[in-house]
């Protein structure tokens, strides 16, 4: 189940339950981190309970990884919204930049 903002746009929901979005701007990761840097950050992250990350500039691509499909994308206010057609196990959505 999706993300969606409810009617009056002031909540972000997961189905019918409002749903609180905690992101955290990753300032300098995404051109200098290794995969093990990676790893590490997004696992202090999970335990901080944040549960997006906001990148600080616009991507050029958004892919679903292992399969390499690319999802159409849009980017509004420094947001790159998409949604994913159907989540499998041990996929993941790849931001670009």
């Amino acid at each position: 189940m999706g993300l969606t903002v409810n009617e009056s746009k002031n909540l972000i929901c997961k189905g019918a339950a409002p749903f609180f979005l905690l992101a955290d701007t990753v300032w300098d990761t995404f051109g200098n981190a290794t995969l093990t840097e990676w790893e590490q950050y997004l696992s202090v992250r999970k335990h901080q309970q944040f549960n997006a990350v906001r990148p600080p500039a616009k991507p050029k691509r958004i892919t679903l990884a292992p399969s390499g499909t690319e999802l159409t994308w849009t980017w509004h206010e420094g947001t790159a919204e998409t949604t994913v057609p159907e989540l499998h196990i041990h996929q993941m959505v790849v931001l670009e930049f």
